[in-house]
């Protein structure tokens, strides 16, 4: 028959390490596809981390404070939602929903910066300042110690007397321990004024460093207790160009209210903000729609590429069986993987996304090789029985090649930078599964086919 010319006979069984995968081909293919249904179970687990801080150096100073304010929420978190209304009033409407608003912790408009109940607040000032009375400073230039400086020393005697009582010696507190050097510092103060014939100039330089704030301390307090009203027409400058434009558009500023660095709390937020504002903009909406664009470009990539590769396969074998073939263990090994990013809590960021696409690549080379040797080994006189599949220079080429492959993006893994590293750590991982399929899984699938033509040739 043609097919028993084309095919040959039986191939001899490998021998070593492939021998057991070889005697039992459909038990390798039913393990295949409980192994393809398990990672589909999983997908759904699989996550994009859009937080930039979790590709950066945990170590650093400045990452560590980062992610401290992003988990702070409210007002202290770098990541907040803008919302534009044409004028101040729908501002402060717009800003009211968004308060009801679950997830939302403020929404913030200009006229937040204004204190509300201000009557109310400077009538309890008032009563504060009645109660408090602050003294009036001395006037300038009038000082006690001019009019009696002999008593001010003898009153600075009289108190390191008071200093020098046993008790304050055995006092282990610390105002034992000031009391103490309050004393030393006052001897030699008296030792020094004990020598000028007239300690009116040092005691006027301790007074100054003892008192001289004081007036201005008393002048802020007095202000303090009696504050002008105040209205927007009062706020700086500054504050006023950052929440209203030129042309009377007014900013509205959301903070979140949950910790954005756990799963799916950015997503939340920016949903929740939208939802009222649609128009919404800031690093918050940005950085969720960077993450939204990029897993569709993923989707997209990985679409091409198993296009790509298909349409390649064609060309050179003219056979839409030998195309499922080369691309049957591809799929596999990128479901693996993506079963083992969820089993290894390893999440997609902006620096790994192109791990699926890339091994696509790095992966469809080698079951070309394969599935070309396979075809060789059948056309070739015998049957290919002199030499099998996975005994051939060809599985042990692909072996080594993804070997050495393997340990040069393995050593990314080892990157200060995390995002590189988990691109290591995936790359490793999914071409190590991407191994195992083109050596295990598409002889298995290549005995299936070949098998059934040659029975049929019988």
């Amino acid at each position: 028959a043609r097919a028993e010319a084309d095919l040959g006979p039986e191939p001899a069984l490998p021998t070593g390490w492939a021998a057991p995968l070889a005697r039992h081909p459909a038990a390798v293919r039913w393990c295949a596809a409980l192994a393809a249904v398990a990672a589909l179970v999983t997908l759904p687990g699989l996550r994009f981390d859009p937080n930039v801080g979790d590709l950066r150096n945990p170590e650093t100073e400045s990452v560590q404070a980062f992610q401290d304010l992003v988990a702070a929420g409210g007002a202290a978190t770098p990541w907040y939602a803008d919302v534009l209304a044409p004028d101040l009033a729908t501002a402060e409407a717009l800003a009211a929903r968004l308060r009801a608003t679950p997830g939302v912790a403020r929404a913030v408009t200009l006229a937040d910066y204004v204190p509300a109940e201000q009557e109310e607040k400077r009538a309890l000032l008032a009563d504060i300042a009645l109660l408090l009375d602050p003294a009036s400073p001395v006037p300038s230039g009038e000082s006690s110690t001019a009019r009696d400086p002999q008593g001010q020393v003898d009153a600075l005697r009289a108190l390191h007397a008071a200093l020098s009582a046993p008790w304050i010696d055995r006092d282990a507190s610390r105002l034992g321990a000031s009391a103490r050097r309050l004393r030393e510092e006052l001897s030699v103060f008296l030792a020094r004024v004990s020598r000028d014939d007239d300690p009116a100039p040092e005691l006027a330089r301790l007074e100054l460093t003892l008192l001289g704030s004081m007036p201005r301390q008393l002048a802020r307090l007095r202000g303090a207790l009696d504050p002008p009203a105040v209205s927007v027409e009062d706020l700086p400058r500054e504050v006023v160009s950052r929440m209203v434009a030129r042309d009377g558009q007014a900013r509205v500023q959301v903070f979140p209210e949950d910790d954005l660095r756990e799963p799916g709390a950015l997503d939340r937020f920016a949903d929740a903000v939208q939802g009222v504002a649609p128009e919404a903009t800031g690093m918050a909406i940005d950085i969720v729609g960077f993450g939204r664009v990029i897993s569709a470009s993923l989707a997209e990539a990985l679409a091409t590429a198993l296009l790509a590769i298909a349409v390649l396969v064609l060309v050179l074998w003219r056979r839409p069986g030998d195309v499922l073939l080369v691309l049957s263990p591809l799929l596999l090994a990128g479901l693996l993987t993506a079963a083992a990013m969820v089993a290894l809590d390893l999440r997609f960021n902006f620096a790994n996304v192109i791990v699926l696409p890339l091994l696509l690549g790095i992966g469809d080379d080698s079951g070309i090789h394969l599935g070309h040797r396979a075809r060789a080994l059948a056309e070739a006189p015998g049957g290919g029985a002199a030499e099998p599949l996975l005994a051939s220079t060809t599985a042990r080429a692909v072996l080594f090649s993804f070997a050495t492959t393997m340990v040069s993006f393995g050593n990314l893994a080892f990157s200060a930078h995390r995002g590189i590293a988990s691109l290591g750590v995936l790359l490793a991982v999914g071409m190590a599964l991407t191994l195992v399929c083109n050596l295990i899984v598409l002889p298995a699938l290549i005995e299936a086919r070949i098998r059934p033509a040659r029975g049929a040739g019988r």
